[in-house]
């Protein structure tokens, strides 16, 4: 009986030394700097594949047109738009887009199997946030960060976007 009480006693003890696994800070100060907002709709959980989606008219340096995103069930983001120009600085992806997307609407889906290449995507579901990382050769790191405001399914709520570059 001590023997069960002592095994138990340390495993208590070992559970609640354990670290839980802590996700990296993604901070508004820390995001860049405030790009453009984007209209947001969480799913109706009752109808669609997707988890969310966003879309904007974007006029920035980095995007410039209509642009749509999605994110469905099986981790594929959806990169749509319409007369979209991407100045990522891979101009194989910017040519692609542009003319993917020219004088119609058209998506590219894209799952995320191998992180660190030259175009990365990554959901952090607790902070509602995804990044969008472009990695040029001969620039700086490209990071579109967006932060989608909590919102009942089916109705719009805010998603705001911040850029930043890093060596």
């Amino acid at each position: 009986m001590l023997h069960r009480g002592l095994s138990a006693l340390i495993m208590l003890i070992a559970l609640m030394s354990c670290n839980p696994k802590q996700l990296p800070d993604i901070e508004i100060h820390t995001a860049g700097e405030l790009y453009f907002t984007m209209d947001c709709v969480w799913r109706n959980w009752e109808n669609g594949q997707a988890l969310w989606w966003c879309s904007a008219d974007a006029a920035t340096d980095l995007i410039d047109g209509y642009v749509f995103l999605e994110l469905l069930e099986n981790e594929i983001l959806s990169f749509c738009g319409e007369d979209l120009i991407l100045n990522s600085g891979y101009d194989l992806h910017d040519d692609w887009v542009a003319a993917l997307t020219s004088g119609r609407f058209n998506c590219i889906n894209t799952p995320e199997n191998n992180l660190g290449n030259e175009f990365d995507w990554i959901w952090h579901q607790e902070r509602r946030t995804l990044e969008l990382i472009w990695r040029p050769t001969e620039t700086q790191t490209k990071i579109l960060t967006l932060i989608i405001n909590e919102g009942a399914p089916a109705t719009t709520t805010e998603g705001i976007v911040y850029y930043r570059e890093i060596n």
